[in-house]
């Protein structure tokens, strides 16, 4: 068992603003199990349930295929995080019982699995480096307090391993910088594609969260509905894929079904570190388009 955390603000986690705007639609839960090892990849399920998360205490570094199962009530997002090798779980603690605003720069995101809804299932692959690791789930409960508050919140040892692994090969790129989507959107086909994911960025972490608009709504609509006042009701989308934040150089590498005719979003949701938290899409970092027939 590991001691919970003592959290009583709303939130400590600015980069999670944007999701408290779906905490109408959201609900508690959380557990994880299970590692298995593939040819190509090792394997990770966490599987969220209403009475928390569970994981292996420990993993094989290098590629890794990390899929969340979402049995619980509300979107849930496995955030991984890797700690500098001076620090240690109590530092974790503390500066989160200090109030951190963000994620400390000892704390590296490594990405992860984002926007998972309830009964889905979705897998992002990740490379990972031997070390000490967080794995959270920054998605604020009703009570506007972040998951990870509430036990969604695991340590992860992934340690030194002579096994080669290699990331799924990629039908498409997808590079995040500030603040653009690099992407060849007349290369996206209807059907399953396989998407790598790059964070060029050495000053920022970035995300990719993949909305599918409903019909003969924006992205602009989408943002709007999920402001701070907007009415109440479900934006005019769904969250069909995405990635946890990832640090600069760094890749991630997920499936997504796109469908023909419809109309997508790309989106990054963090708030910048370097422009006093106003959020990336702000910046220009929120992008649509149609999937050809």
């Amino acid at each position: 068992m590991h001691r919970p955390l003592s959290l009583t603000q709303k939130s400590t986690w600015t980069w999670i603003w944007l999701l408290i705007a779906l905490v109408p639609f959201l609900a508690a839960g959380c557990t994880a199990a299970g590692s298995r090892e593939t040819a190509a990849q090792h394997a990770l399920t966490v599987t969220a349930t209403a009475a928390g998360w569970e994981a292996p205490a420990s993993a094989p570094a290098g590629w890794t295929a990390i899929t969340l199962d979402n049995q619980s009530g509300g979107m849930r997002q496995a955030a991984f995080y890797r700690l500098d090798d001076d620090k240690t779980l109590d530092d974790v603690f503390a500066a989160i019982e200090a109030g951190m605003e963000g994620a400390p720069p000892w704390m590296t995101p490594y990405g992860g699995v984002s926007g998972v809804m309830p009964g889905l299932k979705r897998t992002v692959s990740a490379n990972l480096p031997a070390g000490q690791y967080v794995v959270i789930d920054p998605v604020p409960e009703a009570d506007g307090l972040p998951g990870m508050a509430k036990g969604y919140f695991m340590p992860l040892k992934v340690e030194a391993s002579s096994g080669m692994t290699a990331p799924p090969a990629a039908d498409l790129d997808v590079e995040l910088d500030d603040y653009v989507f690099g992407i060849d959107y007349e290369a996206v086909e209807a059907g399953r594609q396989t998407l790598r994911v790059s964070n060029l960025s050495t000053v920022e972490p970035h995300e990719l969260v993949v909305i599918k608009l409903d019909e003969g709504a924006s992205a602009e609509d989408f943002l709007a509905a999920m402001a701070p006042g907007a009415a109440a009701g479900p934006p005019p989308g769904q969250i069909v894929a995405g990635t946890a934040p990832i640090d600069a150089v760094t890749q991630n590498v997920l499936e997504i079904d796109f469908e023909a005719g419809a109309r997508y979003a790309l989106i990054c949701f963090l708030p910048s570190v370097v422009h006093e938290g106003a959020p990336h899409f702000t910046f220009g970092m929120v992008e649509e388009w149609t999937v050809s027939n």
